[in-house]
């Protein structure tokens, strides 16, 4: 076999193998960015009020339930802002805030 027979031979299979690591890597999804989850966020509201001990909402009377710890910093309506803050358009959209004495802080 000549030397130019076998160094186009070698040129093939690279380019070959080349063109199959690019087409593979092509078909390889971008990994998908973070995702915050509810949690995150409410990590987010009792960094900014250590009395957050957790919400829920009562669709039905219009209220946003919200835990306070005593003890802990923070009030009522510090934390009514933080939740805006944090959730941004996310927040609950129920009108009334609802403190309830809590026994554990979110974090």
């Amino acid at each position: 076999m000549s030397r130019c027979l076998r160094l186009s031979l070698v040129c093939l299979v690279l380019s070959s193998f080349c063109i199959t690591i690019a087409a593979h890597c092509e078909d390889q999804p971008e990994k998908p960015p973070s995702l915050t989850t509810i949690d995150d966020l409410f990590v987010e509201v009792g960094s900014r009020v250590p009395a957050f001990g957790g919400m829920f909402v009562d669709q039905a009377k219009d209220n946003l339930y919200v835990y306070l710890v005593p003890e802990q910093p923070g009030d009522a309506a510090t934390l009514d802002r933080a939740i805006t803050d944090v959730l941004g358009p996310g927040r609950p959209p129920e009108q009334r805030l609802v403190a309830l004495l809590g026994q554990y802080n979110f974090r």
